[in-house]
């Protein structure tokens, strides 16, 4: 299994809680869990072939970078001021 992989895993199923007072604690529970994960766990089954990276790569080289957008122009609005006349009494 990748480290990253098994990073991540350990992340969700062991450590997801802060309830360790100590080390001690964190190390039996990480040993508890590869005691379980090693007897249950099977390969991973990889969908992503060398051919699909191939692919990928190529649609890489292919691409030619867009010109970033321009600023987009700032533009003045007329304000309009609202007359007010005080009422009649």
């Amino acid at each position: 299994m990748s480290r990253g992989r098994c990073f991540s895993i350990v992340q969700r199923k062991v450590l997801t809680s802060n309830d360790f007072t100590d080390f001690a604690q964190v190390e039996q529970r990480l040993l508890a869990f590869q005691d379980r994960y090693n007897a249950t766990a099977a390969p991973f089954k990889w969908k992503f072939t060398a051919a699909d990276l191939a692919d990928v790569i190529a649609r890489i080289d292919r691409h030619e970078p867009t010109p970033p957008p321009s600023a987009p122009k700032k533009t003045r609005t007329a304000r309009t001021k609202t007359a007010t006349t005080p009422q009649a009494a």
